[in-house]
């Protein structure tokens, strides 16, 4: 989740998943296109988009389901620009962290068995049309790369968050602070490693190097800049 909220819209797509409520903001379509754009060919973007939605919202679901396993009987879901979020209630710090890792969780988990399923006698005995063998590869890649960067311990990803749940154990009145200065310096490291060992980054993480250097830089850029009202200057 990055930047403001954006508040809803006669436009949203509404739905419900397992009595969760869901809302889609008009913006995530348009940067769903965008991550899954293909030129001239617009029936696999649209496939990509279907990616896209099924991968954010699984990871999304992972958080709802657990936070409402923990208590919260009212998670909502909302996707919007670059991703979405998930409501959640107050948990002890062991709870935050289930909730925190329950949405790359969920990603692995399918990452996990689509791939599986892949390396059997039945997968290789189907005869697999373009749009569904297509959806089953972005799948499987969206939900290995994106699962793994947002475990990263970066604010405010998942990472972010389960670093700063575990700060708190031994430092609970600095846990803000630390964890900020923590993205800072991971997410340089990120940009650094990125620049520095390009083929490396593409093979952990199945990404192009040159979007975790604007991906993590930003981030980097953004945890600076709330450290600098915080008054929080040393280090």
């Amino acid at each position: 989740m990055f930047g403001q909220q954006f508040p809803p819209t006669e436009y949203d797509l509404r739905f419900s998943v397992t009595r969760v409520p869901v809302r889609v903001h008009p913006v995530f379509w348009l940067t769903a296109a965008w991550i899954s754009w293909y030129d001239q060919q617009m029936d696999l973007t649209l496939v990509g988009m279907l990616c896209v939605f099924v991968s954010i919202l699984l990871h999304e679901l992972g958080h709802a389901w657990t936070t409402r396993r923990l208590g919260n009987r009212h998670p909502e879901i909302v996707l919007e620009f670059f991703g979405g979020y998930a409501t959640t209630g107050h948990h002890s710090r062991w709870g935050n962290i289930a909730v925190a890792a329950a949405g790359p969780g969920a990603g692995l988990l399918l990452f996990s068995a689509l791939w599986f399923w892949t390396k059997t006698d039945s997968f290789r005995s189907l005869e697999l049309s373009q749009y569904p063998a297509f959806a089953i590869e972005d799948l499987i890649f969206m939900n290995w790369s994106w699962s793994l960067m947002n475990l990263v311990p970066v604010w405010p990803l998942d990472g972010g968050q389960i670093a700063r749940q575990v700060i708190g154990f031994w430092q609970p009145y600095r846990q803000d602070e630390l964890t900020t200065k923590l993205s800072i310096a991971v997410a340089v490291s990120m940009v650094a490693w990125s620049l520095l060992a390009p083929q490396v980054v593409t093979l952990v993480f199945w990404n192009d190097p040159k979007f975790f250097v604007f991906f993590f830089g930003y981030l980097a850029f953004l945890n600076y800049q709330s450290l600098r009202p915080s008054g929080y200057q040393r280090w």
